[in-house]
């Protein structure tokens, strides 16, 4: 289920307009990490689950050993005696019913908290392709955008470049046409 949710995802991102390798590196390591996070936090549900059902399971045979070494003891057991142990057999089979029910539905809930996680960092990362953020660009892309006279823009420092050695060299940035940088605020490089 995970790697399915996973491959659809960066699926979903491939299709994607301005869609790089990157990019889609980066969603494919963001969604392998909630799968893995899904994946711990659904084991160790499990294995307090397990672990309940294991103590109930040993506390309902010591009540049974007892039961019957005591009735082996008196060799006379009542009616009344044997209605009480069934019914105390059926609520003690009742609450482990509820406690499996109530691990089941947080085993659900943590599910769906990481599948939700996990949507919401492909979203981001959507984001940022569709703004054009996905960082350096490929050696092909620099070179068209600079034969479109585009400036690369510098996101994080809010300057752009028209050449240079920081032309689509910048860690976070992306390629816009002069008149888009200007009107968006950002400022000529020094």
């Amino acid at each position: 289920m995970k790697k399915i949710l996973i491959f659809t995802l960066a699926a979903m991102i491939v299709a994607l307009p301005g869609y790089s390798q990157s990019a889609g590196k980066k969603v494919e390591d963001k969604a392998s990490e909630a799968g893995k996070a899904t994946g711990r936090a659904v084991d160790k549900v499990v294995d307090k689950t397990k672990d309940a059902a294991s103590a109930t399971a040993d506390g309902a045979k010591k009540v049974a050993d007892k039961t019957e070494d005591a009735a082996q003891a008196t060799g006379k057991a009542t009616e009344k005696t044997a209605k009480k142990v069934a019914d105390k057999t059926e609520d003690a089979a009742q609450a482990t019913g509820k406690a499996t029910e109530k691990t089941a539905k947080k085993v659900a809930d943590k599910t769906e908290d990481a599948a939700s996680a996990t949507s919401k960092t492909a979203k981001n990362v959507g984001k940022d392709i569709k703004a054009g953020v996905v960082g350096p660009p490929s050696a092909s892309d620099i070179a068209d955008a600079q034969a479109k006279g585009r400036v690369w823009v510098n996101t994080d420092s809010g300057v752009y470049h028209t050449s240079g050695q920081f032309y689509g060299k910048t860690k976070e940035g992306k390629f816009m046409t002069k008149a888009a940088a200007d009107k968006a605020g950002y400022k000529p490089a020094q």
